[in-house]
């Protein structure tokens, strides 16, 4: 899980990247990390979905 996450941290899908960009204090750090969690629940969901 946490490889997966850092999958999306480094990738920076559209909103991970928004963040990261548009926000250069504490609250686009926090975000990037928060949005790159969201896409590992996504998938774990999609995942659970998909194998039941």
């Amino acid at each position: 899980m946490f490889i997966l996450f850092r999958i999306f941290d480094i990738a920076k899908p559209y909103p991970v990247s928004y963040y990261d960009k548009n926000f250069k204090n504490s609250f686009g750090v926090i975000m990037d990390d928060v949005c790159a969690g969201l896409y590992v629940v996504a998938v774990f969901v999609l995942y659970m979905v998909i194998t039941s």
